[in-house]
C-alpha cells in the first residue's frame, strides 16, 4: 500500500497536462501537410508531362504532314526540268498550289474544309486529321548573264505549311518550310 500512496501524491504534486497528446497531433498535422504536398507535387508533374507528350505527338505529326506536303509538290514536278506549277493551271483538285498571300495559317477560318486546304496522313495518336496547303511564292532566276530573260536556270519556291494537334485538340503545331524546284 506504499506503493500506491507514494504514486497517488507524486501525481497530486505533478498532474499531467496531456503533453503527449498535444505533441502527437502536431506531428499528425505536420505529416497532413507533408502529404497533401506531396499529392499536389505529383499531380502537377503528371499534368506537365502529358501537356509535353501532346507537344511532341503535335510536332511530329506536323512535321510528318510537312514531309508529306512536300513530297505532294515533289510529285506534281517531278523529273530533272520540271514544268512550273502555276496557279492558272492548279485551281481544282487535287493540285492545289495556291497564290502568295491567299491563306493565313494564323486565322481558324484558314483549316476550315471549305478552303484550298489537304488533309494529312492520318495518325493514331492525334486527336484530328493533320492539314497543310501550299502557296506558290515565287521564280528566282538564276542566270549569270544580267539581262538574259531565259528562265532555263530558274528556281520554283512553294511554301508548304502544315498544322496539327497533339492527343488533344489543346496542343497545336504549325510548321513551315520552303521548297524549291530547278526548271
Amino acid at each position: 500500500m506504499n506503493a500506491m500512496n507514494d504514486r497517488q501524491s507524486r501525481s497530486r504534486r505533478h498532474p499531467q497536462r496531456g503533453a503527449a497528446l498535444m505533441v502527437s497531433l502536431i506531428m499528425l498535422l505536420v505529416m497532413t501537410v507533408l502529404a497533401v504536398t506531396a499529392t499536389r507535387t505529383t499531380t502537377l508533374q503528371e499534368r506537365m508531362a502529358g501537356n509535353l507528350r501532346n507537344k511532341a505527338l503535335a510536332f511530329e505529326a506536323a512535321e510528318t504532314t510537312l514531309r508529306v506536303g512536300e513530297a505532294w509538290v515533289e510529285d506534281q514536278i517531278g523529273g530533272e526540268r520540271p514544268v512550273a506549277i502555276a496557279p492558272a493551271s492548279c485551281g481544282a483538285p487535287p493540285c492545289e498550289v495556291l497564290t502568295n498571300g491567299d491563306l493565313d495559317p494564323m486565322a481558324s477560318n484558314t483549316w476550315d474544309p471549305g478552303t484550298q486546304v489537304r488533309t494529312g496522313p492520318d495518325i493514331d495518336t492525334v486527336a484530328e486529321r493533320p492539314q497543310f496547303f501550299i502557296e506558290q511564292q515565287q521564280v528566282v532566276r538564276d542566270a549569270l548573264n544580267i539581262g538574259q530573260s531565259t528562265d532555263q536556270n530558274a528556281r520554283l519556291y512553294y511554301r508548304v505549311t502544315a498544322r496539327a494537334v497533339g492527343g488533344n485538340t489543346t496542343a497545336q503545331s504549325l510548321l513551315r518550310s520552303t521548297y524549291a524546284a530547278r526548271f
